[in-house]
């Protein structure tokens, strides 16, 4: 009796055990332009293509300079010039994958699949506030000492303050959340600007994209693209014309 106890207990830790196991999920970088740091471990290295990314890993990137990140069936993120992002968690488990990065300054675009199951996460952490992501494409900006700025260009982001103060915001196409490095509660949603539409666009020039197999994010990017315009030109002002154009230059 005491020895079938015994193998019911270890059958059970055994099975619990193979619940909560945490595997890496596999993110590396796809592409980099100019110069790209990697630091790891404290050491600081040139990055290089096809390097696998760690948790604790942080990129930065100078002036002219720019680096993919390549998340395994997924999508990617673009690191722009003059940015440092860390890397928090990346790990996948029957409980969920969780993907966890921070800006601590410049930009980051990012188009990624849809996450089918719940308890899946993609988390993106400015100084006050986490982005959290189903599947979308968007941008987050960060200004040291002054705010952050996250703009959607497809799907749905939801923000909250890490310090727990102010109401979460939900922030949806074609917008732009401005958020005080201070003072969350006074965060205020705009149209997206031309700027942050053209640094998400560029993300469909990645080759890596239909190497990889993203077409459903290829596909996402080419359709925001169209109705992007498709809005924008319905509110550009009518061109002028010739007689306008003479009248002017009285």
């Amino acid at each position: 009796m005491k020895r079938v106890l015994i193998i019911l207990v270890c059958l059970s830790f055994i099975i619990n055990c193979s619940k909560t196991e945490k595997k890496p999920l596999v993110a590396k970088l796809s592409f980099i332009k100019g110069t790209v740091t990697l630091i790891r471990d404290g050491n600081s290295q040139d990055a290089e293509i096809n390097t696998r990314l760690r948790p604790n890993d942080i990129i930065i990137t100078s002036a002219k300079s720019e680096a993919n990140i390549l998340f395994a069936n997924i999508g990617i993120s673009k690191i722009k010039a003059n940015s440092e992002v860390g890397i928090n968690n990346l790990f996948k488990s029957k409980q969920g994958d969780l993907i966890e990065m921070s800006v601590n300054k410049g930009k980051l675009a990012s188009s990624l699949k849809k996450l089918i199951r719940t308890e899946d996460n993609f988390l993106v952490n400015t100084p006050t506030a986490v982005v959290g992501v189903r599947g979308t494409t968007f941008l987050v900006i960060v200004i040291p000492a002054k705010e952050s700025k996250v703009a959607v260009f497809s799907g749905k982001v939801d923000i909250t303050d890490l310090m727990g103060k102010a109401q979460p915001i939900s922030v949806g196409e074609f917008k732009e959340a401005i958020l005080p490095q201070l003072d969350l509660s006074k965060a205020r949603v705009v149209t997206m600007r031309d700027s942050s539409y053209r640094d998400m666009v560029a993300l469909n020039q990645a080759e890596e994209l239909s190497e990889e197999g993203f077409e459903e994010v290829q596909t996402e990017l080419v359709d925001s693209k169209v109705e992007w315009e498709k809005v924008n030109k319905a509110k550009a002002p009518a061109p002028q014309t010739k007689k306008e154009d003479e009248k002017l230059k009285w």
